[in-house]
């Protein structure tokens, strides 16, 4: 996932590259890291958009496309949930 997570890929795609079930990739998921894959997923992919907000000065558009979102508005409402903030508010917060 780390080198994937920009990709638009699938619970199954995952599964295949690893050789196992879905099914079982989520059990094995879910026993060792607490979250699903998709949860997981998400999570790194908010992580690489702070990196990339504090650490770059590009656009906010196009890191969305950077980091596997599909979807400004989609982008800016988990980043939200996750981070209790905009994107944009983040940036001014780490880069005052």
């Amino acid at each position: 996932m780390e080198q994937n997570f920009a990709k638009d890929i699938s619970l199954l795609e995952i599964a295949n590259n690893l050789n196992v079930t879905s099914q079982y990739l989520c059990r094995i998921f879910k026993q060792l890291l607490k979250i699903s894959p998709y949860e997981y997923l998400v999570r790194l992919r908010i992580q690489k958009a702070k990196e990339m907000l504090i650490k770059e000065d590009k656009m906010i558009k196009d890191l969305i496309q950077y980091t596997g979102f599909s979807d400004a508005s989609y982008f800016s409402a988990v980043f939200k949930r996750y981070e209790g903030m905009t994107p944009a508010q983040f940036r001014h917060l780490h880069n005052s």
